[in-house]
């Protein structure tokens, strides 16, 4: 339980990061999709180290491992990303949304689907370390 508290605390912070970087590039007449990516390139590194370091405890992996483990959540972050877009286009385009209540809007939705997916792919196996020092459940 204590790692899905903590994935939804890094969550949180992401989804801020994710709106200053959006908003930032909006207001630099930057189309919202080009901030949307933008959001999203800052704000997956925010998480990834945040989610390693904090929600998994992954501090004594090598940089090999760490590396892999940060391609796979980059990769599957682009997934989402991809989601994220098309939610977006959907909720500005089709329901005439302001943009940064659609992304709101779409980081929410999407992040139901990061979770699921990062748990189970990225940080499988990182459970056991965190489980001993904080004895939290195997979402793995």
């Amino acid at each position: 339980m204590r790692q899905l508290l903590r994935f939804g605390l890094v969550g949180a912070s992401g989804v801020g990061v994710n709106l200053a970087v959006f908003s930032t590039a909006l207001w630099a007449d930057a189309g919202y999709q080009a901030a949307a990516v933008a959001a999203f390139l800052v704000a997956v590194s925010h998480n990834f180290y945040w989610n390693a370091r904090w929600t998994f405890r992954l501090l004594a992996q090598t940089n090999k491992r760490m590396f892999t483990r940060y391609l796979w959540f980059v990769g599957i972050s682009a997934v989402c990303l991809l989601l994220n877009l098309r939610v977006l286009s959907m909720l500005i385009d089709d329901w005439r949304l302001p943009p940064v209540a659609a992304q709101i809007g779409a980081v929410v939705v999407v992040g139901f689907v990061n979770f699921w997916l990062q748990a189970r792919m990225t940080f499988r196996g990182a459970a056991p370390a965190l489980a001993n020092s904080d004895k939290a459940v195997d979402n793995g």
